[in-house]
């Protein structure tokens, strides 16, 4: 009777063993938001950056970084969506630091709904979260993290990375990790020599604020006005090395978590 009862147990460990097996692990999703777009040139007033009397946007370059992301992240076999995404082009940008990209023009919302233009203001950062709102619908199970994009505008003594992270987040580990391997390619947070803190929590950013995916960040890659940022912002070089450090920190957050 005990063998008998001895072999069942066996059994039952062998089916739930294998049925375990069976499984497949989470997938991962990596939902980005790169900033600006369509009707919104970014920059301090919607209208992108001024260098030598020429406005410069944002959008492409953020854009450009998340394609970059993107190329990296699906040779991983992650799954990557958009927030907002140009129907019409595509393409990954090669360019060096005297060359202005174009605007994006024809950004539109990933989400639900009829697709529209991107366009600027609280309106149209909202119209971005309903799209992570979908996939939370669409993906119980995987594991997502939301990653926005975009490049700064402040004093010009101000150079490195900013991850802004929503309240409670300061001590995540995606985050940290983030900052460490921005950190340990130098692109420190500083201001002249004075080294400034990487991760700071943000609640006035509505992307932050408002969002439902739990893993999230906003990474402010680069101060477009401090010559050295502005030269990696500019050059294709430059945005090939922030997607290969944020993939890199996504990997090793994953592998550890």
């Amino acid at each position: 009777m005990s063998q008998r009862i001895g072999i069942t147990t066996l059994l039952c460990v062998l089916v739930f063993a294998c049925t375990a097996m069976a499984e497949p692990a989470p997938a991962t999703i990596i939902v980005l938001d790169p900033g600006h777009g369509g009707e919104d040139r970014g920059g301090f007033d919607g209208k992108g950056f001024r260098r030598n009397g020429i406005s410069v946007p944002e959008d492409p370059y953020t854009y450009d970084v998340a394609k970059r992301v993107e190329r990296r992240a699906a040779a991983k076999g992650w799954t990557v969506l958009y927030t907002v995404i140009d129907t019409k082009d595509n393409t990954i940008a090669e360019s060096d630091e005297n060359t202005i990209l174009p605007p994006r023009k024809k950004m539109i919302y990933s989400g639900p709904g009829k697709s529209t233009t991107v366009f600027p203001g609280k309106k149209g950062l909202l119209r971005r979260l309903e799209t992570e709102e979908s996939i939370l619908g669409q993906y119980p199970h995987a594991r997502i993290i939301f990653i926005s994009l975009h490049f700064d505008y402040t004093l010009s003594i101000e150079s490195g990375v900013k991850i802004f992270v929503p309240l409670g987040m300061k001590k995540h580990p995606l985050a940290k990790t983030l900052a460490a391997r921005f950190k340990s390619a130098g692109h420190r947070q500083v201001m002249g020599y004075m080294p400034m803190p990487m991760i700071e929590e943000n609640n006035r950013l509505v992307v932050l604020r408002e969002g439902a995916i739990a893993r999230r960040v906003l990474i402010e890659l680069a101060n477009f006005n401090n010559k050295r940022d502005r030269a990696h912002m500019l050059r294709s070089d430059g945005r090939e090395h922030y997607a290969y450090i944020i993939v890199s920190a996504i990997e090793e957050y994953l592998d550890k978590n």
